[in-house]
C-alpha cells in the first residue's frame, strides 16, 4: 500500500519517571462502574430514556448489596429438580464485556443458596450429571428493536461464551434458550449493532467498482499509525493513501498500527510507556475522526502475540476508543498458537479478521473443523471476518495475475514427422510443456495450474463463489479483500462478491470442466478431439491436414474457466504428390504473442449446490452462441484462402 506523509507527534525532554506525550494530556482508567434503575415491570425503560450501559461496555463479576431482587424465570423442566432461583442485580460492578454489543436485558446469576443445594443432593448422584438441562425464558428491554441481533452469554472461566438461542421460541419480549444448570450460573442478553454482512477491504479500492463497493463497505484500511521510539522521546507517524486535499475520514476508514520489533517489545515491556502509547493512539484517534485501529498479528513475532492482544483489549476500553473499531488480523496458525487468549481477543476485538488458509492445506475444510470447535467452547462467530488475498497463489513465483500463467502455458508445438506437412497426414498437436494442465482442485475450491513442475492456484470469480458460500454458512461477519493492487482482482470476481452481498446469488458454482482443457481450433481438416466437450482428451491431439494444399491457421485456447488466452500458428500445408518443391518451414511461419481474453460470464449455469461442501459437476446448458471467432483470413500466396469452422458446443468466452 502507498501511504502520503499526512500528520506527525513528537514530544521532547519527558520529566523524570514519566513517559507521556503532551502536558496536560487527557487519560482514563481502565475499566467502569455503571448502574441503571429499572421499573417496576423490570423492562430497564425508565422514563423512556436508555439506562442501561451501551457500546463496550465490561462485565459483571459482583453483586453489590445484600438484598437482591429474586427472579423466577419460567422454567421448563426436562428433569425433575427444583426449579432454579435467579437473582437480578440493580447495581454493578463491571469486567471486560464483549465489545461491540449494547446490554438488552438484567444480568441474571443462580442464587446460592439453590447452589449450594443442588451441589449437596448431587454430590453423591452421577444421576445430576444428565438431570440437569433447562429451558430458561429471559425478558428483555423494551427498547429492542431487531430481535435477530440478540445474543445470549454466560460468564465462565474469566471469559464471556455465546449460548445459541432457540429459534423455535417466539413469546415477544423474552428471548430462550437451553441450559446446563449449574454449570451455567449467570446469563445476559446483548445485542449486535451489526445488521448483515459486509465487506470489509484492505488496500486500494477498484475505481470502477468505487461506488458500488462503498454501499456494503464497513471496514476499509486506508493508512497507518506507526509508533517510533528514541531514548527519551517516543512519537506517532501517521501515513494515509487518502488525498489530503479532499480526504474524508469516518467510521469506516481505519489505521494500522505498525513499528519495529525492538520498539514494540519497548512498548510492551515498559508499563510508563504503554500507557502512554494508549493514551495518544486513543487521543489521535477520537481527535481526527478516524474509524479505529487494525493489528496484523503476523507482522510480530509469536512471543509478542499474547501481550499484543492484552495491549489491545486496554486500547478498546479507553473513553475514546469506546465507539471506534478495534481490529486483530491473524492466521490459522496464529490462531492455534492463542489458543488461551483467543476468548479474550474476540471479547476485546470488533472484528477478527482470520486469514483465508493457502489453498494447499484444504482451506474450508480446515477452517470449517476450527470454527465448529470455537463454537462448541462459546466463541462469537458473528465476529469473525475471512480475509481473502485474490490474487494467484504461486508456490514458486512472483505471478500473481491468472492471464500471465495462462499466456505460460499456451504455447504450440507440433510433430509431423518430416521437413513439411502434407495434404491428408497426421499431425499431433500439444503444448509446448506436454506436462502443463488446468484443472479444478476439489480440496482447495480453486482451479490449479501445473508448469514446469510447479503448482499454481487460481483465485476467480468460482473460489469466490465458495468463500462466500461459507462465510454465508457460518454466518460470518463477512469478507475482507486484501488487495495492495487494486488490478489484482478481476471483473467477474467483482461481480460476484457484489451480487452475493445483495443476496442474487443462492449457490456457488464451479467452472464449466470442458473449458479447463485446452481448446483446438483449425480452418481446414479434422481434429481426433472435439473442443470443449466433456471426456475429450484435448492434449495431445491429432489434426488430419486437408484434402487441398494451403495455407491454415491453427489456435489454441487456455483457459482457467474465466479467463481464456490464445496462440496462434500459420501452417502451410503441400500437395502429397507434389516433389522437388521447398516449403514453407513450420519454424518460419508468422505467429502471434498470446492474448488474454477477460470474460465476465465463461460459465454456463451449472447445476446449483447446497452448501460450500457439496460439490457436483455443473451440467452446461447448450447454446448457439459461437465459440471465439477463427483467425483472420491469411493472404501469403494465390492458395485458397481459409474458412473459419468453428467447433460446435457449448458457448466459448462470452457472456451467457
Amino acid at each position: 500500500m502507498a501511504f502520503r506523509p499526512a500528520f506527525f507527534f513528537s514530544s521532547e525532554g519527558w520529566p523524570q519517571g514519566r513517559f507521556d506525550f503532551e502536558k496536560g494530556g487527557s487519560s482514563s482508567g481502565f475499566g467502569s462502574k455503571y448502574s441503571f434503575e429499572g421499573t417496576e415491570n423490570g423492562s430497564g425503560d425508565t422514563d423512556g430514556h436508555d439506562k442501561f450501559p451501551k457500546g463496550p461496555i465490561a462485565a459483571f463479576v459482583l453483586v453489590l448489596g445484600v438484598c437482591a431482587l429474586v427472579v423466577y424465570f419460567a422454567i421448563d423442566r426436562v428433569e425433575s429438580h427444583d426449579e432454579p432461583v435467579w437473582t437480578s442485580s440493580g447495581q454493578f460492578d463491571f469486567r471486560l464485556f464483549p465489545k461491540g454489543y449494547m446490554q438488552r436485558s438484567e444480568y441474571y446469576s443462580l442464587h446460592p443458596d439453590f447452589v449450594k443445594k443442588w451441589n449437596a443432593v448431587c454430590a453423591d448422584n452421577l444421576q445430576c450429571e444428565s438431570d440437569n438441562l433447562f429451558q430458561v425464558e429471559i425478558p428483555i428491554f423494551d427498547q429492542v428493536i431487531d430481535g435477530e441481533q440478540l445474543k445470549l452469554f454466560t460468564f465462565s472461566d474469566g471469559y464471556w461464551r455465546r449460548i445459541p438461542l432457540s429459534d423455535d421460541y417466539g413469546q415477544p419480549g423474552k428471548v430462550s434458550s437451553y441450559v446446563e444448570i449449574p454449570r451455567v450460573d449467570n446469563l445476559i442478553v446483548v445485542e449486535s449493532p451489526v445488521n448483515g454482512q459486509s465487506l470489509g477491504f484492505y488496500g486500494l479500492l477498484p475505481k470502477v467498482y468505487e461506488d458500488s463497493l462503498m454501499k456494503h463497505l464497513s471496514t476499509h484500511v486506508v493508512g497507518e499509525v506507526m509508533i517510533e521510539l528514541s531514548e527519551s522521546s517516543g512519537q506517532l507517524v501517521i501515513r494515509s493513501n487518502l488525498d489530503q486535499d479532499g480526504a474524508k475520514v469516518g467510521n469506516q476508514e481505519l489505521l494500522q498500527l505498525t513499528g519495529s520489533e525492538s520498539d514494540f517489545r519497548r512498548l510492551l515491556s515498559d508499563a510508563v510507556i504503554g500507557e502512554s502509547y494508549l493514551t495518544e493512539i486513543s487521543r489521535v484517534v477520537k481527535s481526527q475522526h478516524w474509524g479505529g485501529i487494525l493489528l496484523d498479528l503476523e507482522a510480530f513475532p509469536s512471543d509478542l502475540e499474547p501481550p499484543l492482544v492484552t495491549f489491545l483489549a486496554d486500547l478498546g476500553q479507553r473513553n475514546e476508543m469506546l465507539a471506534k473499531q478495534i481490529i486483530v488480523v491473524l492466521s490459522m496458525e496464529t490462531r492455534q498458537r492463542l489458543e488461551t487468549e483467543w476468548l479474550e481477543l474476540i471479547e476485546s476485538s470488533d472484528e477478527v479478521w482470520l486469514r483465508y488458509p493457502p489453498p494447499a492445506l484444504g482451506p474450508l475444510e480446515l477452517l470449517d473443523r476450527t470454527l465448529l470447535s470455537l463454537a462448541k467452547e462459546g466463541s462469537d462467530l458473528s465476529k469473525v471476518r475471512l480475509m481473502a488475498n485474490l490474487a494467484a497463489q504461486p508456490e514458486h513465483s512472483t505471478i500473481t495475475a491468472a492471464s500471465r500463467l495462462l499466456e505460460e502455458i499456451a504455447s504450440i508445438s507440433i510433430q509431423h514427422g518430416g521437413d513439411e506437412i502434407l495434404t491428408s497426414q497426421k499431425v499431433t498437436l500439444h503444448l509446448t510443456e506436454n506436462d502443463s494442465e488446468v484443472y479444478w482442485d476439489e480440496d482447495a475450491y480453486s482451479v490449479a495450474l501445473s508448469h514446469k513442475a510447479n503448482t499454481y492456484f487460481v483465485n476467480n470469480r468460482f473460489t469466490v463463489d465458495f468463500i462466500m458460500d461459507f462465510i454465508s454458512f457460518w454466518d460470518l461477519r463477512g469478507l475482507a479483500i486484501e488487495a495492495v493492487d487494486s488490478s489484482e482482482i478481476s471483473e467477474p470476481m467483482m461481480t460476484r462478491i457484489l451480487a452475493w452481498q445483495e443476496d442474487v446469488v443462492d449457490s456457488p458454482e464451479k467452472p464449466f470442466g470442458p473449458y479447463l482443457k485446452p481448446c483446438w481450433i483449425v480452418n481446414g481438416g479434422t481434429f481426433s478431439s472435439a473442443c470443449w466437450t466433456s471426456g475429450s482428451a484435448n492434449n495431445p491431439v491429432i489434426w488430419t491436414t486437408p484434402d487441398k494444399p494451403g495455407v491454415y491457421a491453427i489456435k489454441l485456447l487456455v483457459s482457467d474457466g474465466e479467463t481464456f488466452v490464445t496462440d496462434e500458428r500459420w501452417l502451410r500445408v503441400q500437395e502429397s504428390d507434389i516433389n522437388g518443391l521447398n516449403p514453407t518451414s513450420v519454424g518460419s511461419t508468422p505467429t502471434t504473442t498470446p492474448t488474454s481474453v477477460p470474460t465476465p460470464e465463461a460459465t454456463p449455469t451449472p447445476t446449483p449446490e447446497a452448501n460450500a461442501t457439496a460439490t457436483p459437476e455443473p451440467t452446461p446448458e447448450a447454446s448457439a452462441t459461437a465459440t471465439p471467432d477463427a483467425t483472420p483470413e491469411p493472404t501469403p500466396t494465390s492458395t485458397p484462402s481459409p474458412t473459419a469452422t468453428p467447433p460446435s458446443g457449448p458457448p466459448g468466452p462470452a457472456p451467457n
